[in-house]
């Protein structure tokens, strides 16, 4: 049966983690995660660890819903403690890391007068030495600027943290992911590889291309009970849906929060996917709604609501570009998107609000394609057009209703790129 053609199966999920927490953005770039080990995850632990049941409790209060809590059984209380000392041992320079951080903002707290920083350098902790500039604002106040690039190429990115749980959808509530950390199970394909691992992109094109079940095996190194595990999220038969390509036209589908999706029959985008897996629902689009190839995501920020791994994941091979807003450069509150996604293996690129002309990211061969300033521009043109709602999705308001998770629009008015180069965006690589 290993040589048989399969498809992933529509529930199939992805839970990427780092140190056995639940990944986005600011836990997986270098000098935001090392602040969250520290400063949220570790005493959030070793909180659950002094009273469990006060965790579980709150865990299960419909008013504390979103809180800090663990919500792990009592009964795993040892698995926890293990993963507390596992961070504590292996994690210490991230640790140390972000004590640096505290310390070398409270230095310039103290001793920055308006006047030059020079001589504060010698007085940074150690851990700090070459990844920092220190610097003052257009409001005169003086700040710690990081330098990601050298960041991600110290200790301090360690992909060895990385890894990914495998399953099925399913069809309830899963745990808070910013509070409660994946423990091993059973019934879950546990996969200590990096992000980036060419194997998660072969599994996750095999939604809309058969592979094999040996072919996935030696792609993500598996041994024979994973590759049994790995056997229960395959199927012989593809679950895409046979509307997710569109013939003439334009079309845009709200796939919920900011995710959008505007296809012409030659092209198409989406914003901050953010995409459900429970195609059993029958409420809203799922995965199996997608089209086989997306020229171009656009991400608009980085809260973990917008730029969502567990979904980029399972779209990265169909991409061919995604879009980014630069970031303010070494900023703590502002880490690079476009580093943070390079790192992970995906094709991005930043766009800035000059008004230079610049090729759209070559998605494909076949023209005409979408670019960042397409997009910008079919908003407008869809807009000025107004919606053609289809029959059996027709709603009594004039526009989308903003709490419906599934509607489409149609407009009356075909794509086609700026014909001026003023209207197009510029697209950088990020450093």
């Amino acid at each position: 049966m290993t040589d048989v053609p399969m498809f992933l199966r529509s529930k199939a999920i992805i839970e990427p983690l780092v140190d056995r927490f639940y990944a986005w953005f600011h836990t997986v770039a270098p000098v935001q995660a090392s602040m969250n080990l520290a400063f949220l995850q570790v005493p959030m632990l070793e909180s659950y660890l002094q009273s469990p049941q006060v965790h579980i409790a709150a865990s299960h209060n419909p008013e504390l819903r979103g809180g800090f809590f663990v919500n792990i059984g009592e009964e795993q209380s040892d698995q926890v403690r293990d993963l507390l000392d596992h961070i504590k041992r292996e994690r210490a320079n991230m640790l140390r890391f972000a004590e640096a951080i505290a310390e070398g903002q409270e230095l310039l707290r103290a001793n920055a007068t308006g006047f030059d920083l020079t001589p504060l350098y010698p007085k940074l902790p150690a851990e700090l030495g070459g990844l920092v500039e220190l610097a003052y604002d257009t409001d005169n106040q003086a700040a710690v600027r990081f330098i990601e690039p050298l960041v991600y190429q110290s200790p301090l990115y360690a992909e060895d943290r990385q890894s990914v749980q495998l399953s099925l959808e399913p069809g309830y509530e899963r745990p808070f992911i910013l509070s409660t950390p994946r423990l091993p199970s059973p019934d879950v394909l546990e996969l200590p590889i990096p992000f980036r691992h060419p194997g998660l992109e072969a599994l996750f094109k095999a939604r809309v291309k058969p592979s094999t079940l040996g072919r996935l095996r030696e792609e993500l190194e598996l041994d024979d009970a994973q590759a049994g595990l790995l056997a229960g999220l395959l199927s012989e038969t593809p679950s895409l849906s046979e509307d997710r390509h569109i013939d003439a036209g334009g079309r845009i589908r709200y796939f919920g929060h900011a995710c959008l999706v505007l296809q012409t029959p030659e092209g198409a985008v989406v914003t901050d996917p953010f995409i459900s897996a429970d195609s059993s629902a029958g409420d809203r689009y799922t995965l199996d709604d997608l089209p086989d190839f997306i020229d171009l995501v656009l991400i608009t920020h980085g809260h973990q609501d917008h730029i969502v791994l567990e979904t980029l994941l399972q779209l990265r091979g169909r991409i061919g570009t995604i879009v980014v807003p630069r970031s303010s450069r070494g900023n703590l509150e502002d880490p690079s998107i476009g580093l943070y996604l390079k790192h992970l293996g995906f094709p991005v690129v930043e766009a800035t609000t000059t008004t230079t002309s610049s090729p759209s990211p070559a998605a494909r061969s076949s023209p005409p394609r979408s670019s960042a300033s397409t997009a910008t521009s079919t908003s407008a043109a869809s807009r000025r057009s107004g919606w053609i709602w289809p029959a059996s999705r027709r709603s009594s308001a004039p526009t989308p209703p903003a709490s419906s998770p599934r509607c489409t629009a149609t407009s009356v008015s075909t794509w086609a790129p700026p014909t001026s180069p003023s209207s197009a965006w510029s697209a950088t690589a990020p450093r």
